[in-house]
């Protein structure tokens, strides 16, 4: 599953060495939390790494069509400003 997404990021990105490509969910959030708290169109989702910098993306609403190849993934992201 991940050399698939590094595949289709690599298709409109070009990744090069020490590209940082971050996925998944830490535990103890969304579903795991109560009530579940689901991000939505507005949200801003955040990542640092100390000495490196930090990467911002604001989530916006899904698009009423996506590419097949993409339905479904998360996250649906833009806006990424990279600190350093």
């Amino acid at each position: 599953m991940f050399l698939r997404r590094i595949e289709t990021l690599s298709t409109v990105f070009t990744l090069l060495p020490g590209t940082i490509v971050s996925t998944g969910t830490p535990g103890g959030v969304a579903a795991a939390m109560n009530p579940p708290k689901w991000l939505k169109a507005g949200d801003v989702v955040r990542i640092e790494i100390e000495k490196i910098g930090k990467l911002e993306n604001k989530v916006i609403a899904e698009p009423a069509s996506t590419d097949s190849n993409l339905k479904g993934s998360w996250p649906r992201v833009i806006a990424g400003l990279l600190t350093l």
